[in-house]
C-alpha cells in the first residue's frame, strides 16, 4: 500500500513541477476579463469635493480635491483581493468582521451568549476552531510593552479602558463602533452610528445618521457612477463596500441559512471556510493608513470625529494592525503573537509580500513635498535600467541608448528602495494593497512566503491591468493633494499649544533656551534633519555616491560635517526666520545601520555590567564615531525590491548596488551572549532619514515605532505626553526598556483545515510516512509548537526567532531540504513539550538548544526593537533640554 501511495505522490509532485514551469501569459485583471477600459474609471475634471471640510477645512483647487478624493476613497479593484485573503489567511483575517458591531439585535445576543454559555462549560461539541482551545482573546496592550508604564503615563484618557479592555470573551465582543478607535485604531467616518439592527445578510455593518457625501447634490446617474468608481461607505474611513459578484443564489441561500444562527460570527466551520463567499467585498484606500485625527484640531470625542477633525496626511498614528488583520484568533495561536507584537502606528507593509522578516514600520505623515523634492534635486541621483525603465516618469530622463534613465528622486520607504520617482511610489503602494492581484500572486508567497519570489513587471501591468493604468492617470492630482494638504502642523497653532511651548516661563529666559537649542541642533541634528544645507553639499550632492561606493561616500559627508566649517554655516542656517519654511528637516538620504569602514575601539565600558549593557554601550560608541544609526536592523534588510525579487522594476540600480554593511554584532537573549552575523548587500542595510517636520504630533519613534510609550489620545496633551516620553528616551538611553517582543504565553500555529488548499488537505492523512503525525492535534487543527512563554527562566519565545525564519532562503547558504530539516528536528523537539509535560524552565532550556540553529535559518536574527540612533546622547543635560524645546518648535 505505501508504494503505491508514493509512487502516487511522485506523480503528482511531477505534474505540479511540470505545470509550474511552463511559461503563463500575464493574468489580466477583472476589469480587463470584463472588457471594461480606463475610461470606465476615469475622474471627471470636475468631480465634486466628496470629502469637503476634511483636513481642518483646507481649500484645495480642482487637482487637490480630486487627487484626495482618489487618496480617501480610491480602492483600484483591490476589493478583490482583499476578499481572497479572507479566504486565504489560515483563517485569521476577515475585514468584514473587523468592521462589524456583532451583536446588533436582541436575538443576536441571546445567540452570543449562549455561545459564550458553551464555551464556559467546556462543550467540545461546538467548535472553537480559529478561536483556539478556550476561545477566549487576550486583546494585545501592556503585555507586549504597549502599556507598562506608560499606563500611568497619561492619566484621565476616557479611551483607556477600551483601549486595554479585560481579557476573557470572544473576539467579537471587542469589536464595536462605540470603541472601535480606542480598541483598534480605526477611524470611524462621519454620519454613520451603530447598528440597531442586522441587515439582510445578518451583518452589524454601521448606519447611516446623516446624507452620505456620493448623494449631495448627485443625480441618480451621478450617484451611480460615483459608486462605480468608490463603492459605499463602510463606516470606517478608507475602506469601502462593494457588492460580490460571486455571491450567486446558491451561495446567498447557504449564507443566509448559516446566519440563522450566527455562524460568520460564532462558528470557524463556516467564516474559516477557504471557499465562502460574502455578500460584500471590502476594498482599501491609501487613506486606510493615512487618516488619522487632526493634530491641529482633534475630535473632542474621537469615536465621533467631525470631518474637520480628520487629516488624510498624518498618518494612522493609532492603528492596531494585529486588532485589526487578526479579528478571528486568540493569543494561543503564534499567529495572533506574531501580527499583535507590531506597535500600533506601525505595520509591516511586507507582511503580504513576505520577505520572511517581523518587520513593522512606522505608517509615514507627509509633509512638506515640494522641500523633499527639492532636496533630492541635490543629492538624490539615481540610474534605473531593465524593466523600471518602462515607468513613463522615467521616459524623459532615458539615455540615447535607451538603456539606462538617471534622474533625481525622493525616497517613500522607510528603507529607500522605492528609487524610481514619486509617481512611481505612489503607483507602486496600490498593488502593495491587492491591485493587480491577479498576477502578483503568481510573484509572491502572500503570508508565509516559502517561495523565491519573483518580479512584477511594470508593462505586464501596462498591458493587463485596467486598475494599475487609471491609478496611473490618478497619480498626478494625488501628489497635487499631498503637496496642498501636506503642510506642517506647529504646536503653537494647536489647542492649548502654547502651554507646552515657553508656558508661563520668562520670554528672555525662553529664548535664551531656544537659541541654544538652535546652536545644539545645528551641529549635531541638521546634517540629517534639514532639507538646507551649507552648500555645496559635500559628498552626498557628488556624482556617482550612491551606488557601490556609498559607504565611503557617507564616511566623507558625516567628516565633513563634524568639520567647525560646516558647523558655523549649519548655525546661521538654522538661526536664520526662515528656517522652518520650506524646510523637509530631513535630506531624505539613506543612513547606514552599521559602518564597517570605520573602526571603534570602546571605552569605559563597565565590565560588570550584563551582557547586554556592555553590547548597547558599544554600539552608541560606535554610531556616535561613524555616523551610522545602530538601530534595530530587520527593517533595513527588506529584500523586497533587491533583484529578483517583486519590487525590482520599482528600484533602481544605484539602490541594487549598495554596499553590505557587513559583519555586525547582534546580542542573543535566549542565550544571553553576543556573535556575528553578516549582512546581506544589494540594497539591503540602510534606513532614510524621516522627518521632523511637526515632530511633536508624531511620537513614538524609531522607523517601527518602538522608542516611547503609546497613549492613544490624540489631544495636543496625549500628544505631548508621548512626545515627552520618546524624546527623553531618544537623548538619555538609559530610560530605555531595551525591549525584545516575545510570546506572552505558551502558544501554537496553529491551522483549520478548512483553511488549507484541498491538495494539503488531503495529503494530511500522509503525514505519517514522514514521521510528522504530530503536526495534527486532538482537535484536528494543523498545529507546530508549542513555543515557550514566560517562565522563572525566560520572559518567553522572541518573535523573530520565529518570525524571521528565512523560508524562501534568500541569499541562504542552505537549501530546501536543509531548512526542512530545521524546521522538522524543531517542530519534534518542541512537540516534546506536550508530550513529556516538560515545565517552562525545561522547556526553555530546549528552545535555547534550539537557538543556533535558527539562528542559522534566519533573514535576520536581531531583537532589540528600541535601541539605536545614538546621537546627542553625549551631550550635556542642559543642553538636551535646550534642543527639545527647540524640537518642539518644528
Amino acid at each position: 500500500m505505501k508504494k503505491w501511495i508514493l509512487i502516487l505522490l511522485a506523480f503528482v509532485a511531477v505534474f505540479a513541477v511540470a505545470w509550474w514551469l511552463v511559461p503563463r501569459p500575464p493574468a489580466q485583471d477583472e476589469a480587463m476579463q470584463a472588457d471594461l477600459t480606463v475610461k470606465d474609471f476615469a475622474q471627471a475634471p470636475d468631480e465634486p469635493d466628496l470629502l469637503a471640510g476634511a483636513d481642518n477645512g483646507i481649500a484645495l483647487d480642482d487637482a487637490g480635491i480630486r487627487g484626495r478624493n482618489t487618496w480617501w476613497l480610491w480602492t483600484a479593484g483591490n476589493q478583490a483581493f482583499w476578499d481572497w485573503l479572507a479566504n486565504n489567511s489560515f483563517g485569521s483575517f476577515d475585514l468584514l468582521k473587523s468592521i462589524s458591531s456583532y451583536p446588533c439585535s436582541p436575538e443576536q445576543e441571546q445567540r452570543a451568549s449562549d455561545y459564550e454559555q458553551r464555551l464556559d462549560a467546556g462543550d467540545g461539541a461546538y467548535p472553537a476552531g480559529a478561536y483556539g482551545a478556550t476561545g477566549y482573546a487576550e486583546p494585545p496592550g501592556p503585555k507586549y510593552g504597549f502599556g507598562g508604564e506608560g499606563q500611568g503615563l497619561y492619566q484621565g484618557y476616557a479611551c483607556a479602558a477600551e483601549m486595554y479592555p479585560e481579557p476573557g470573551d470572544p473576539p467579537f465582543r471587542y469589536y464595536n463602533r462605540n470603541t472601535r478607535f480606542c480598541y483598534a485604531g480605526m477611524i470611524n467616518e462621519p454620519g454613520f452610528e451603530e447598528p440597531s439592527q442586522p441587515d439582510e445578510f445578518g451583518l452589524c455593518l454601521d448606519e447611516r445618521s446623516a446624507e452620505d457625501p456620493l448623494l449631495a447634490g448627485s443625480s441618480e446617474p451621478e450617484r451611480e457612477r460615483l459608486e462605480e468608481l468608490y463603492g459605499k461607505s463602510s463606516g470606517v474611513l478608507g475602506l469601502r463596500l462593494f457588492p460580490n459578484p460571486d455571491f450567486d443564489r446558491e451561495a446567498e441561500r447557504r449564507w443566509k441559512r448559516a446566519m440563522e444562527e450566527d455562524r460568520y460570527y460564532l462558528d470557524p466551520a463556516f467564516y474559516a471556510d477557504r471557499n465562502l463567499e460574502r455578500p460584500y467585498r471590502v476594498g482599501m484606500s491609501c487613506g486606510f493608513c493615512h487618516i488619522s485625527p487632526h493634530p491641529l484640531n482633534p475630535p473632542k470625542f474621537p469615536e465621533s470625529p467631525e470631518w474637520a477633525n480628520l487629516s488624510g496626511t498624518i498618518g494612522a498614528q493609532y492603528f492596531w494592525f494585529g486588532r485589526i488583520f487578526s479579528p478571528n484568533i486568540t493569543d494561543e495561536n503564534f499567529i495572533s503573537q506574531l501580527i499583535g507584537a507590531q506597535k500600533p502606528g506601525a505595520v509591516d507593509t511586507s507582511f503580504l509580500p513576505h520577505d520572511n522578516l517581523f518587520n513593522p514600520r512606522a505608517m509615514n505623515a507627509v509633509f512638506e513635498l515640494p522641500a523633499r523634492l527639492e532636496i533630492a534635486e541635490k543629492i538624490g541621483t539615481e540610474t534605473a535600467v531593465d524593466g523600471a525603465l518602462d515607468l513613463p516618469e522615467l521616459e524623459d530622463h532615458q539615455a540615447e541608448d535607451g538603456k539606462s534613465a538617471t534622474y533625481r528622486t525622493p525616497h517613500v520607504l522607510w528603507d529607500g528602495a522605492d528609487s524610481v520617482t514619486i509617481g512611481p511610489a505612489l503607483t507602486r503602494v496600490y498593488i502593495n494593497i491587492g491591485e493587480y492581484h491577479q498576477q502578483w500572486l503568481r510573484t509572491i508567497d502572500p503570508l508565509v512566503g516559502l517561495r523565491k519570489q519573483e518580479p512584477i513587471r511594470v508593462k505586464d501591468a501596462q498591458e493587463n491591468s485596467v486598475f494599475w493604468n487609471a491609478t496611473q492617470q490618478r497619480a498626478e492630482d494625488m501628489a497635487a493633494y499631498l503637496i496642498q494638504a501636506g503642510q506642517p502642523y506647529r504646536l503653537e497653532d494647536a489647542p492649548d499649544g502654547d502651554q507646552y511651548l515657553r508656558g508661563d516661563r520668562d520670554e528672555e529666559e525662553y529664548d535664551q533656551i531656544l537659541d541654544r537649542g538652535k546652536v545644539v541642533f545645528a551641529e549635531n541634528c541638521a546634517r540629517c534633519h534639514s532639507s538646507k544645507l551649507p552648500e555645496p553639499i559635500k559628498a552626498l550632492g557628488e556624482p556617482g555616491c550612491i551606488g557601490s561606493d556609498y559607504l565611503a561616500c557617507w564616511n566623507r559627508y558625516w567628516d565633513w560635517t563634524e568639520s567647525d566649517d560646516f558647523k558655523r554655516r549649519m548655525t546661521e542656517i538654522v538661526q536664520a526666520d526662515d528656517f522652518r519654511e520650506n524646510n523637509y528637516l530631513s535630506t531624505d538620504a539613506r543612513v547606514p545601520v552599521h559602518q564597517p569602514l570605520v573602526d571603534v575601539t570602546p571605552s569605559n565600558i563597565d565590565p560588570d555590567a550584563s551582557t547586554e549593557a556592555r553590547y548597547l554601550e558599544h554600539a552608541r560608541q560606535r554610531g556616535l564615531a561613524t555616523g551610522a544609526l545602530e538601530t534595530e536592523i530587520c527593517s533595513a534588510m527588506a529584500s523586497n525590491a533587491v533583484e529578483g525579487h517583486v519590487w525590482e522594476d520599482f528600484s533602481s540600480e544605484s539602490y541594487k548596488s549598495l554596499p553590505s554593511v557587513g559583519m555586525v554584532d547582534l546580542y542573543n537573549p535566549v542565550a544571553d551572549e553576543i556573535f556575528q552575523w553578516q549582512a546581506p548587500g544589494g540594497g539591503r542595510g540602510y534606513q532614510r532619514v524621516p522627518s521632523l517636520v511637526s515632530v511633536w504630533s508624531t511620537a513614538p519613534y524609531l522607523h517601527n515605532n518602538e522608542l516611547g510609550e503609546f497613549t492613544g489620545d490624540p489631544s495636543t496633551a496625549g500628544r505631548m505626553a508621548a512626545f515627552d516620553d520618546a524624546i527623553h528616551k531618544l537623548l538619555w538611553p538609559e530610560r530605555r526598556l531595551n525591549k525584545v517582543p516575545r510570546t506572552t504565553q505558551e502558544s501554537y500555529v496553529q491551522v483549520e483545515p478548512s483553511t488549507l488548499p484541498g491538495w494539503l488537505r488531503a495529503a494530511l492523512p500522509l503525514r505519517y510516512l514522514i514521521g510528522a503525525g504530530h503536526l495534527v492535534n486532538d482537535q484536528g487543527q494543523v498545529q507546530i509548537g508549542p513555543f515557550p512563554g514566560p517562565s522563572q527562566e525566560s520572559a518567553g519565545t522572541p518573535i523573530g526567532l520565529i518570525g524571521n525564519l528565512n523560508l524562501a532562503r534568500t541569499d541562504a547558504d542552505f537549501g530546501l531540504l536543509g531548512l526542512g530539516a530545521t524546521a522538522l528536528d524543531a517542530a519534534q523537539d518542541l512537540k516534546r513539550i506536550d508530550r513529556e509535560n516538560l515545565n517552562p524552565e525545561q522547556a526553555t532550556a530546549l528552545l535555547r538548544d534550539l537557538v543556533p540553529d535558527l539562528i542559522d535559518k534566519s533573514a535576520c536574527p536581531d531583537f532589540i526593537v528600541d535601541r539605536g540612533h545614538y546621537f546627542g546622547t553625549d551631550l550635556p543635560d542642559a543642553d538636551k533640554d535646550a534642543l527639545i524645546e527647540f524640537i518642539k518648535t518644528l
